[in-house]
């Protein structure tokens, strides 16, 4: 509960994963996989909300010329790729709450583990996002998806979501990388070059690992932000971390902001939300009382104790 916290999930999509039968320790790694809520909240304030956008409008920064409004005879059509819980679903129900002329609708996503020796229905991201947000169709492997045949079945989207496999990137991990062919986890970032191609949606958004944009890696970023660019978006990309946007956690995440020139007027702008004075403390996220399984016994404690 206490890492859900840190996530930015409130009480009520707590208390649905924690009862939709997935383990602790399933949800406890679906937590460190997620985005953070608050950040996603705020790029999206900035980007959908007309009153939030421009000098004068928003406190924290906003878009300019992001055309068009997203109410209800006309919502904000949203599909999201490698989508654990769906942070952004998240996010977008808190902007509806404090917008509510703002609205969305959740058309498809696609999760998929594929280390997993269980199909798709019974893999605990899967579980716990058909808890959350039922009747919300899951396309699977996104490098398997017939991207036409999505957009003959479902329509339009207005947003594609895409926060594809850290762990080729991660400092945590090899650092292999996401060079196209190269058969890494993070190398199927690629497929969503044909995704944007076919579906054109108006806006796409990338979420990643920091490392994203270090030195080893930045090269192939630019590539990927130019050929995003060159299938007709102007993209502008930023690290964000969440401890500057209400959530007292130190975690540093890139995002690419991508916005399709022609469905929007002919010319792009987006501007991230600025940060702002961090006023909640570790101390309010955390439980009054543990159970005492969590605490370390007398030897654990001895054996810590010598490192000080």
């Amino acid at each position: 509960r206490e890492c859900f916290r840190l996530m930015g999930v409130d009480e009520a999509h707590i208390d649905t994963i924690a009862n939709c039968g997935v383990s602790r320790s399933a949800q406890y790694k679906m937590a460190g996989n997620s985005i953070v809520v608050d950040v996603l909240y705020h790029i999206f304030r900035t980007a959908f909300i007309p009153s939030e956008r421009g000098a004068g409008h928003d406190l924290f920064g906003a878009s300019s010329l992001i055309q068009g409004e997203f109410t209800k005879d006309n919502p904000l059509r949203v599909a999201t790729l490698c989508s654990g819980y769906d942070s952004q679903f998240m996010a977008l129900e808190r902007l509806h709450r404090d917008f509510p002329d703002f609205c969305y609708e959740r058309v498809w996503y696609a999760e998929h583990d594929p280390e997993s020796n269980k199909p798709d229905a019974e893999q605990p991201q899967v579980i716990a996002h058909e808890a959350l947000w039922p009747n919300c169709p899951n396309l699977g492997d996104m490098t398997k998806i017939d991207w036409a045949a999505a957009k003959e079945k479902y329509g339009e989207i207005d947003l594609l979501f895409y926060s594809t496999p850290c762990q080729s990137i991660s400092q945590a991990g090899l650092q292999h990388g996401f060079t196209e062919g190269s058969g890494t986890r993070s190398s199927i970032i690629w497929n969503v070059r044909d995704a944007l191609k076919i579906l054109q949606p108006r806006f796409a958004c990338l979420e990643n690992v920091a490392a994203m944009v270090s030195k080893k890696f930045k090269p192939m970023f630019d590539l990927w932000r130019d050929t995003v660019d060159g299938i007709g978006y102007a993209s502008f990309a930023q690290k964000l971390n969440a401890k500057h946007y209400g959530v007292p956690q130190n975690r540093d995440r890139i995002f690419l902001f991508s916005v399709h020139k022609e469905k929007n007027g002919g010319e792009a702008n987006y501007n991230f939300p600025a940060p702002f004075p961090l006023t909640k403390k570790l101390q309010d996220v955390l439980e009054d009382s543990a159970d005492t399984k969590y605490y370390l016994n007398q030897g654990s404690m001895c054996l810590l104790l010598k490192f000080f």
